[in-house]
């Protein structure tokens, strides 16, 4: 029995600390929100409408009898019944205006996607006092559901017609207050405000046409907007705007467009039609016209007249008014019209105008100009560079003549590879190819016009190729009908790879072998040395290789293929070059380092410095055939194209885009320091182009310049063959042959041949003997090689240095 009791009392304690440890849960407090819908700048004094209100409270709150009280600042006025009988409208007259008076209260069916439970027939409205009435939910609002909440009862106030009190200023405040008993909750919205001090009239112009003496100017638009209604005062000369004196206003095309508010009318259009006698609306009138001096004077209707003031006392528009001004100016004095932006004084009689000053057009004469956009690096001896933006502005709408053309030129070290088109308000540009056959110029022709605005024309992501070893600004030249002239900087190309000698030169005699030091290969930029590629280390005729040497890289994370490090032959000397492949690029910037390099002179090199030369279309992807079909694609009719137009010669420009020139980067290795036996030391300098060449730094003068084709330079025979010092009565002529004679050697070439014989020996040649203008001209470098005087060629200078 004691245990029992025992028992019970644990239970009943265990049973009260549960009580104490699970909190009380009492109803969820009921959600009542009031938003306004708008909220309208109102003049105070008179009857107007102000913002509408929405009132919604969460579903199943709201039940037969709940009421609100909804409270406007004192002294407003809101409405009563009409013979006692309650509804969802309060109508009445104004005690101070006699003007009517009018709030409505309405169900919608839903609100953001929420179902409504309430109907029209549910709302009550009730006086209670001026500014004061009661909303009351007459009815059970579940009964429209089955009994069944829905998401929320939604009522919609709409202040139509309503008296704001004389005086009054700042925001227009709706109170409700509700019973504690009541679904509905407290709270405050603002429904309007009335504005006082300065009339605030903001003006913009949407839409600024450029134009010329000779042009129809498109029609400027001027837009008004009160920031509060009658901010635009009625009177004379409620608005101003003032030209400079250089311009004038016209009336041709005026027209005046409502954008909201009130109705404007345009009392200078004699064709205009008056408002309905009840409506609201301002008219304007214009004075000023071929003068700088635009005024317009703002009149009310009132009752079927146009006044200054209204019957009730109003002196401008019944709500916030916006408007827009169409019209037109022209050129007073062309001689001392400035060229830019049209500037308008802007002022008001008593209204407060913001901004003070517009700018309505633009005046000038018919120019377009170039610029570049930012100018890329790009590298010497790439193929597909992409340069940076050509960018053609109008100063004027049609400065771009339909017809006419742009001309671009690069320089003679670079072609197109891509080009783009453009068209911009109106203007078109449309490729229409390559004038000549070098692929350094490309034409568009303006296949349309701009008629309003002036056009900004962009040809983007174009691309060119570009010669090795030649390094600085690329500019463009531009020309052609349309009249766009200059010049302009569109890249700055670097070299893809540089070249060093770790030491100095060492000094060598001919007919010896010398070690030089190491050779650093270092990257410009990361991946600026091509994959799947060759690197070339390339000595001049009479110099090799002796073994190969060894090659590795010593920073960054170029991918070499090490063991396939060959040498090869070039022209006549053997192993003259080292091949370096190139099998993945960099991510980072990289040095390579060849060396153990021995090198050997034959006798015929002469005094001087040794070369070695950078080369291969790992750095120079332009000399590369194979690149060059890839990037240009199969010629047509012996063309190359570029955008489906004939841009260069495909039998000129197949093996390589620059004919004699393959060198990337060079650096002086070793220096000869004596001659052949029997040799007479002399240095004769000759000049692609220039009719002038030195014999030891003495200037000569030949009757034909020197020029270079098929990668070779020819130059007349009776000037070769004296540079290598064959005196005139050993050079012979006979059917078409020509024979020289130095020494032991006798030395012969035939006209349209590639064969030369030397003391009667036959050596391929890559180019023919050949006549041009009536003169013999040889390639230069075999007659140098046979006579055994050694050949330096400068592609940066465009000269070939003889040393005997």
């Amino acid at each position: 029995m004691r245990k029992s009791r025992k028992l019970i009392a644990i239970l009943a304690t265990l049973a009260l600390l549960a009580t104490l440890l699970v909190p009380m849960v009492g109803p969820a407090a009921a959600s009542t929100s009031y938003r306004a819908l708008n909220v309208p700048s109102v003049l105070d004094g008179v009857v107007t409408q102000l913002g509408s209100v929405i009132i919604e409270v969460d579903g199943g709150t709201l039940k037969d009898g709940d009421s609100v009280n909804l409270r406007l600042p004192s002294d407003f006025e809101v409405g009563t019944v009409v013979s006692g009988v309650y509804n969802n409208e309060l109508i009445g007259t104004c005690t101070v205006t006699k003007d009517p008076l009018q709030v409505v209260a309405t169900a919608p069916y839903s609100l953001s996607g929420k179902i409504n439970e309430l109907t029209d027939s549910m709302i009550q409205l009730e006086p209670v006092s001026e500014e004061e009435f009661k909303l009351k939910i007459v009815g059970n609002p579940l009964s429209q559901n089955n009994g069944q909440p829905t998401d929320a009862s939604i009522i919609r106030l709409d202040f139509k017609a309503v008296y704001v009190d004389s005086g009054f200023d700042g925001d227009i405040t709706l109170s409700a207050s509700a019973p504690s008993t009541s679904g509905f909750a407290s709270g405050k919205v603002v429904i309007g405000q009335v504005v006082t001090g300065d009339k605030k009239v903001e003006l913009a112009v949407t839409n600024v046409p450029s134009f010329s003496d000779s042009t129809v100017l498109d029609p400027i638009k001027i837009r008004v907007v009160e920031k509060k209604p009658s901010a635009l005062d009625s009177g004379s000369e409620s608005l101003k705007f003032k030209l400079p004196s250089e311009f004038e206003w016209i009336s041709d095309g005026l027209k005046v467009n409502t954008l909201w508010g009130d109705k404007v009318v345009n009392l200078s259009d004699p064709n205009h039609t008056n408002p309905a006698l009840t409506d609201k609306a301002i008219g304007l009138e214009f004075t000023g016209f071929n003068d700088d001096e635009l005024e317009v004077n703002v009149k009310v209707w009132d009752n079927g007249s146009w006044v200054y003031k209204t019957t009730d006392g109003r002196d401008g528009t019944s709500e916030e008014t916006a408007f827009e001004i169409v019209i037109n100016i022209q050129v007073e004095d062309e001689a001392d019209a400035k060229v830019g932006d049209v500037v308008v004084s802007t002022s008001g009689s008593k209204s407060d105008v913001s901004p003070t000053e517009l700018v309505v057009a633009k005046y000038g004469q018919y120019e377009a100009t170039v610029e570049a956009g930012d100018a890329p690096t790009i590298y010497a001896g790439q193929i597909d560079a992409r340069i940076g933006d050509v960018i053609i502005k109008e100063s004027i709408a049609g400065s771009l003549v339909k017809g006419r053309t742009i001309l671009l030129t690069l320089p003679e070290w670079a072609k197109w590879r891509k080009i783009d088109t453009d068209s911009d308000n109106g203007v078109s540009l449309k490729f229409a190819g390559f004038p000549g056959t070098d692929g350094r110029t490309a034409k568009w022709t303006v296949d349309s016009q701009s008629t309003s605005d002036p056009a900004e024309l962009k040809l983007e992501k174009m691309e060119v190729a570009l010669r090795p070893g030649k390094t600085g600004d690329l500019t463009i030249e531009v020309a052609g009908t349309a009249g766009v002239k200059g010049t302009i900087t569109v890249a700055k190309v670097e070299q893809p790879a540089t070249i060093e000698l770790d030491g100095a030169p060492v000094d060598m005699k001919i007919g010896t072998t010398a070690e030089i030091g190491d050779v650093l290969i270092k990257e410009t930029n990361p991946g600026s040395i091509d994959d799947d590629k060759n690197l070339i280390l390339d000595l001049p005729e009479g110099v090799r290789f002796v073994g190969t040497p060894t090659v590795k890289v010593e920073e960054g994370d170029i991918a070499l293929l090490a063991g396939d490090v060959r040498t090869q032959a070039d022209s006549s000397t053997d192993d003259n070059q080292v091949v370096i492949p190139v099998d993945n690029k960099s991510s980072k910037a990289s040095t390579i380092r060849v060396s153990g390099i021995k090198i050997a002179a034959d006798r015929t090199v002469s005094e001087g410095e040794i070369l070695l030369k950078l080369k291969g279309s790992a750095v120079a992807a332009s000399i590369d055939k194979d690149e060059i079909k890839d990037k240009y694609g199969t010629p047509v009719n012996g063309m190359f194209q570029v955008d489906g137009k004939d841009a260069f010669s495909a039998s000129t420009y197949e093996s390589t885009l620059f004919p004699g020139y393959s060198t990337t980067a060079s650096v002086t290795v070793a220096k000869v320091v004596t001659p052949a036996p029997g040799e007479q030391k002399a240095t004769v300098v000759f000049k692609v182009g220039d009719t002038k060449f030195t014999v030891n730094g003495a200037e000569q003068t030949m009757d034909v310049a020197p020029y270079v084709k098929n990668g070779r330079t020819f130059i007349p025979v009776r000037y070769s063959a004296q540079a290598v010092g064959v005196t005139p009565e050993n050079i012979l002529y006979s059917g078409g042959k020509v024979t020289l004679l130095k020494g032991d050697k006798v030395v012969q070439f035939t006209i349209g041949s590639n064969v030369m014989l030397i003391n009667g020996v036959a050596v391929n040649m890559d180019v023919k003997a050949e006549i041009t203008n009536g003169r013999t001209m040889l390639p230069f470098r075999y007659v140098a090689q046979a006579l055994g005087a050694q050949v330096n060629w400068d592609p940066t200078a465009q000269t070939v240095t003889m040393t005997l």
